[in-house]
């Protein structure tokens, strides 16, 4: 079963997909992460009850979707559109990479301002994908810069490393590591390592409703999962591989 939701009258903007027509079991939105598209969870949502109701959710830095989507500084409006598109609201939502950062913006900002957005939108639980994530500001330095800047390629290759494995030939994917870096481009770039610089600010405990971070334990530059500042009702796990868990951090 394929039904899909459209927010916006633009080409390739945000629109949620309906994947299963089960009824009575839970309402799960997938979300993918950056220059990613639905493609990311067909292993993964080959493994939920099929009782479960699955959306998957397309956003402006999809794959596939706008390509000046960086001019725009909110990320947080989309997010929020697709997760109100989906009939009845998702009761779980599972975000992977950049998109879980989004997430936490979201419910970040509503807190802020003395609000829930978890109980507003009936969120119950949320499950994290290799989310970017740093405890303290200090983390941050000029060799993280330099890393996440002029090697974003191999971080973008690294992606369809995990999720194509070896159907590609080396060369091909570092092409296609190149061309995707481009594609996102230096102003989506800076969204993106934004949203990164501001997670010491997260205020993590005051999300309301059990999580699971998911993280891959591999690669220098990753953070293991148990290693980051998440509060108790969110639990970790590390795994060697999964289909929506490697990219480089």
């Amino acid at each position: 079963m394929s039904v899909s939701v459209s927010m916006s009258d633009g080409p390739g903007t945000e629109a949620v997909r309906r994947r299963t027509a089960a009824t009575g079991g839970p309402r799960l939105l997938l979300v993918h992460g950056l220059a990613e598209n639905d493609s990311v969870w067909e292993a993964s949502a080959a493994l939920l009850p099929p009782e479960y109701e699955v959306w998957t959710a397309r956003l402006p830095w999809s794959a596939e979707g706008v390509p000046d989507w960086g001019t725009d500084g909110d990320l947080v409006g989309p997010l929020a559109r697709a997760l109100a598109a989906v009939p009845g609201g998702p009761q779980v939502v599972v975000a992977h990479s950049m998109s879980a950062d989004v997430l936490l913006d979201l419910v970040d900002r509503e807190s802020r301002q003395g609000g829930d957005a978890l109980a507003r939108l009936g969120i119950r639980g949320l499950v994290l994908v290799s989310p970017f994530y740093r405890r303290t500001a200090g983390e941050f330095d000029w060799d993280t810069i330099s890393h996440y800047l002029n090697d974003f390629h191999l971080i973008m290759e690294e992606g369809l490393r995990v999720h194509s494995g070896d159907r590609l030939p080396a060369e091909l994917r570092a092409a296609m590591g190149e061309r995707v870096r481009d594609r996102v481009g230096p102003y989506g770039w800076l969204r993106f390592f934004e949203l990164y610089l501001r997670t010491p600010q997260l205020q993590t405990g005051r999300v309301t409703v059990p999580c699971l971070v998911l993280g891959a334990r591999r690669t220098s530059r990753h953070r293991p999962a148990r290693a980051w500042r998440w509060p108790p009702r969110c639990r970790t796990r590390e795994h060697s591989s999964s289909p929506a868990a490697g990219t480089s951090r």
